[in-house]
């Protein structure tokens, strides 16, 4: 078994990540560790490797998926990433900027305890086009939105999943979308690299830049997934959209840590 590297593991909405800092991996591959805390039964989504800013942004945040494969941007990585710094003391009171892959975002904590917090992030502008049977969207990474009446069950989603998967829909994260009123959404996701998750903050962000652009959806909308709900703002066309959600740290110490963790801080 290979001893781990210090890290910090924390949820945003039930998206469960460890943190590490570039400088503590010394000579390990991101790709091998995140191989290494599946393979001890840690259940994280994802593996966040920060690096040092510069003159423009206060860090980097990079991205690897569940299956080792690298991410562009990931909503609820930001924030839990900003409530990390916050709990250093490295960013507490302000604004911090964070470089993720060719995007220069922004988070601030709102409010928190020594465990668990609210984060408001603004994430990049998302381009929106209509296809014939979903929406795509570009917030970074790629998103296909399918809108259904009433949400489908799990053997469904699966199967509808499968299908996108098998028709050249391998690069996109897909997400079911139910519209209860104007204001409130639910939705489930299937993501690159990991498979269904809790949550995705950058679906949920570029679910409502759909919605919103096609005049379907309110510009603030409240977006609940399995593992919680954030807030979504769409300002406009072209410009950056924001959200607000939960972070929390989570105990992912053994091989017996499971996702009953993330009650303690949902």
């Amino acid at each position: 078994m290979s001893l781990l590297p210090s890290l910090t593991f924390m949820q945003g909405t039930g998206n469960c990540f460890a943190i590490v800092d570039q400088v503590d991996l010394v000579s390990r591959e991101p790709v091998g560790l995140m191989a290494d805390l599946l393979g001890q039964g840690i259940p994280v989504d994802g593996l966040l490797v920060l690096s040092a800013g510069d003159s423009e942004v206060d860090i980097r945040m990079g991205i690897i998926n569940a299956d080792g494969s690298s991410a562009s941007m990931c909503g609820n990585g930001l924030r839990c990433v900003a409530f990390e710094l916050h709990r250093r003391g490295i960013a507490a009171g302000r604004t911090i900027n964070v470089a993720v892959d060719q995007q220069h975002l922004k988070a601030r904590v709102l409010e928190s305890s020594c465990d668990k917090g609210v984060v408001w992030a603004r994430m990049p502008s998302a381009r929106v086009e209509s296809r014939d049977d979903h929406e795509f969207v570009d917030l970074g990474n790629l998103h296909g939105i399918i809108q259904y009446e009433e949400l489908p069950g799990e053997l469904e989603w699966k199967q509808e999943v499968e299908c996108r998967l098998q028709n050249n829909g391998d690069s996109l994260n897909w997400h079911a979308v139910e519209v209860c009123h104007p204001g409130l959404i639910r939705m489930k996701s299937w993501e690159r690299g990991v498979g269904p998750t809790l949550a995705c903050a950058s679906g949920a962000t570029a679910t409502v830049a759909a919605l919103a652009t096609k005049g379907i959806s309110s510009r603030c909308v409240d977006v609940h997934q399995p593992g919680g709900q954030i807030r979504v703002n769409w300002r406009g066309a072209g410009r950056q959209l924001t959200n607000v959600g939960s972070v929390g740290l989570v105990s992912m110490k053994s091989e017996q840590a499971g996702r009953d963790d993330l009650a303690e801080v949902m």
